[in-house]
């Protein structure tokens, strides 16, 4: 049984391709995410109400709001 090296490179290249354009995706909802996140605390939501929103710790909603503070900065 022999496989098709060229088949499977484009098919490589496909699923590369996909995985590429599904990351930049994620990676703006992550940066939209950080954005709201430093509204909502900015209009006087508790960290704690924003974190259950997110299902993360008051912790991890600070660190958000540091990063979009930086982002914002660069």
């Amino acid at each position: 049984m022999s496989i098709n090296t060229e088949q499977m490179f484009k098919q490589l290249q496909e699923i590369q391709t996909d995985i590429n354009y599904k990351k930049e995706s994620i990676n703006d909802k992550l940066n939209h995410r950080k954005n709201v996140v430093r509204f909502c605390y900015a209009e006087g939501m508790s960290a704690i109400k924003i974190g259950q929103a997110l299902d993360c710790t008051r912790q991890r909603v600070y660190v958000l709001i540091e990063e979009a503070i930086k982002d914002e900065e660069e």
